[in-house]
């Protein structure tokens, strides 16, 4: 089916506003719903947070009394079972729409494919692929906990433009420039976890919090510690007070006193099985799903963001460029040079980043390639250039 310019635009509101709730679904997807009578929309709605309605029902709900004969357009299909609320296709068969154009299907095992099942024998017609390149990348931390069942994985740094994030003395040394700080603390909200290796809370004693008055949900961001020896001072910024869980990864036998003491203070000690004293990051991102930890930023430093990539366990990674040079003196932002079998599949893209270059390389050996062959389908509304759906 070939979508008109009007559809495409339903479409194009429904993702948007799905992407109002960035940050407050998890473990939920992102989703939104329009509703379309007689040409003019007369309800939408999305899902604002896990536990809470989702999309469609909301959208029903702005319309009244005016779904009979309406056509839908939701940004992920229906759910076809009971979780925390009923499920929302048989509350569209209800509404007596006529007509749902979904985006993107669902591949959670509870619904794969059972809510557009549930539509089509009540009588709907259902059109699946609008604006589906779309979909997938707004609910590309959603699809990878499905999929690859573990946390989407996002790497983070601020470098000068000879790859260095700092000088090899260890003194402090700010990078980049306010705005694309800022942004990274929007990537922390959007992840919901962030993640460094001991040597960075040792050197830097960071507070891995989330500032310039961005909104997020209280226990946002978990704060994640990579500390093979159990080095980490129960004296840092790290445990200032705040309400975010941190989580400290160790190979170390922790005597029963320390652990009561860390969990005393909102921490918690996992130690997991590994090989030769190295912790894997696979094993990790599969242990931060099973807790509900759907995404994590991974913000350093060299040693542990070389772990990672080597590993092959990230789907984008954020670099942030200063207009600056720190020569050899500075810590280069990998740790050891890279093995030539890292050459990836990936996708890049650039912007501006007020005074600094926000580079993004999204990796499709990740999650697109793994998608079930029904949600890889050519997207008949595909359009060239890239449609940039991140509030700010």
């Amino acid at each position: 089916m070939e979508f008109t310019a009007e559809q495409k635009d339903y479409m194009r509101r429904a993702l948007l506003l799905a992407e109002k709730a960035r940050g407050f679904t998890e473990p939920n997807p992102l989703v939104g719903a329009v509703i379309v009578k007689d040409g003019a929309i007369v309800g939408e709605g999305y899902h604002h947070k896990a536990g809470e309605p989702h999309a469609e029902i909301n959208a029903i709900s702005a319309a009244r009394n005016k779904t009979r004969g309406a056509s839908m357009y939701v940004t992920l299909e229906p759910c076809a079972h009971y979780g925390k609320t009923p499920p929302c296709a048989n509350a569209v068969v209800r509404a007596g729409i006529k007509e749902v154009f979904i985006a993107l299907e669902d591949p959670n095992p509870k619904v794969d494919g059972r809510g557009i099942r549930i539509l089509e024998e009540a009588g709907i017609a259902v059109h699946t692929g609008l604006m589906r390149r779309e979909a997938i990348a707004q609910n590309r931390v959603f699809l990878t906990n499905q999929i690859k069942k573990r946390a989407f994985v996002a790497l983070k740094s601020a470098q000068t433009i000879d790859g260095r994030i700092g000088p090899a003395d260890g003194r402090p040394l700010i990078i980049t420039g306010e705005e694309a700080r800022r942004r990274g603390h929007f990537l922390r909200r959007d992840c919901g976890a962030m993640l460094i290796g001991v040597r960075t809370a040792l050197k830097d004693d960071p507070s891995l919090n989330i500032r310039y008055d961005i909104d997020h949900p209280p226990d946002r961001p978990v704060r994640i510690v990579i500390d093979p020896q159990m080095r980490l001072p129960l004296t840092g910024k790290i445990w200032n007070g705040t309400k975010e869980p941190v989580l400290i990864y160790t190979l170390s036998d922790v005597s029963s006193s320390l652990r009561r003491k860390i969990e005393g203070m909102g921490g918690s000690i996992v130690s997991l099985p590994h090989e030769n004293g190295v912790i894997d990051p696979l094993r990790l991102t599969v242990d931060l799903l099973e807790r509900g930890i759907c995404g994590v930023l991974v913000e350093g430093g060299a040693h542990t963001l070389t772990r990672f990539l080597e590993a092959g366990v990230w789907d984008e990674y954020h670099c942030f460029v200063a207009p600056k040079f720190l020569g050899t003196d500075g810590i280069n932002v990998f740790d050891r040079p890279l093995k030539e079998t890292l050459a990836l599949n990936v996708s890049v893209s650039s912007e501006l980043c007020g005074e600094d270059l926000h580079i993004t390389y999204k990796n499709h050996s990740g999650v697109e390639s793994c998608l079930p062959e029904s949600l890889r389908k050519r997207d008949p509304s595909a359009e060239s250039g890239v449609i940039h759906l991140v509030r700010r």
